[in-house]
């Protein structure tokens, strides 16, 4: 039996922020196919809106950016800018949110969210933890991603998002940029000898 728009917003009003196909499917009872088009229609309608293949955000309670990161790439955590607009190390804009993943790298257009997975080799793929149900790295980590796998960014586009070498853990620091390339440590010795002279000043 088809469910009707107006029952749909009630389920859904009293529901979650994002959805798989599967969910929706108990949610409402109905078999995969008639569920694909009942999603559709709600993504018509503007009730639902269609953040990946298999994977909707609830219109009638918006889902944060960083929790569609999650879904869409597992397993992932959010690190590099994001993590670190988010532990207080910089201030800057969050045009996107910055992923990493095991998985396939790439940009990710979901609507309004934008989202940047990059890949980490396996043994780096560590250094977070879980924050209301997204895994963020620590701000250690997430400063190390950044000098790894954004290379091209200088000490002086870090320094000038009003950068907090005060707020690290320099031992925590010290001991996962061991694990790091060389290159990447001397990235992070560079930014630190210019923020500390900055800091002089």
């Amino acid at each position: 039996m088809r469910m009707g728009t107006r029952k749909w917003v009630r389920e859904l009003a009293k529901g979650r922020s994002l959805y798989r196909l599967s969910d929706l499917m108990k949610l409402s009872g109905l078999q995969w196919e008639a569920t694909r088009k009942a999603a559709s229609r709600l993504c018509q309608d503007g009730v639902l809106v269609r953040l990946g293949k298999e994977l909707f955000g609830n219109a009638l309670h918006p889902p944060e950016p960083m929790d569609v990161a999650m879904m869409m790439h597992q397993p992932s955590y959010v690190s590099l800018w994001s993590a670190l607009a988010h532990h207080g190390v910089v201030e800057c804009s969050q045009d996107e949110v910055s992923a990493v993943t095991q998985g396939r790298p790439g940009p990710e257009a979901t609507g309004p969210i934008s989202i940047l997975y990059q890949r980490i080799r396996d043994d780096l793929f560590a250094g977070f933890e879980r924050i209301n149900g997204v895994a963020m790295a620590s701000p250690e980590k997430a400063l190390l991603d950044l000098l790894h796998l954004r290379p091209h960014v200088t000490p002086s586009e870090i320094l000038d998002q009003n950068f907090r070498l005060e707020n690290l853990d320099s031992e925590v620091l010290a001991d996962w940029a061991q694990r790091f390339p060389k290159a990447t440590q001397r990235r992070l010795r560079k930014l630190q000898r210019e923020a500390r002279r900055g800091d002089a000043k």
